[in-house]
């Protein structure tokens, strides 16, 4: 990564992308922590990028908390409609906004 690298406190610069904004911001970690990480997964595997970026951990955690990411149907025309919304629904900035529990996200992602 260069000189653009993120820097954070013991975790790798990589790791960054993955962490719920509330820890980057020295609030508690629960489950909804976890459901933000499982929504960056989903997101990276269905559009091949990640859904926020910076170039240093502040201009990261910035993105974050400023708003949603593109639609993921914007890269992934094929996704079905409620998994994207469940995708962005667990990447909100906001726990309380997220699906509760790893069940939920699930629930949240699988199209009917």
């Amino acid at each position: 990564m260069g000189d653009a690298t993120l820097r954070g406190g013991g975790v790798a610069d990589a790791e960054l992308h993955y962490v719920a904004p509330e820890l980057l911001t020295g609030q508690n970690a629960d489950v909804r922590s976890d459901v933000f990480t499982m929504g960056v997964l989903a997101y990276e595997m269905a559009t091949g990028v990640l859904p926020y970026t910076g170039a240093t951990m502040p201009g990261l955690l910035g993105a974050m908390l400023r708003g949603r990411p593109a639609d993921p149907r914007e890269r992934q025309p094929t996704l079905p409609e409620e998994t994207a919304r469940g995708i962005l629904a667990a990447l909100s900035p906001s726990p309380e906004a997220r699906p509760q529990t790893a069940r939920d996200f699930g629930a949240a992602i699988v199209a009917r």
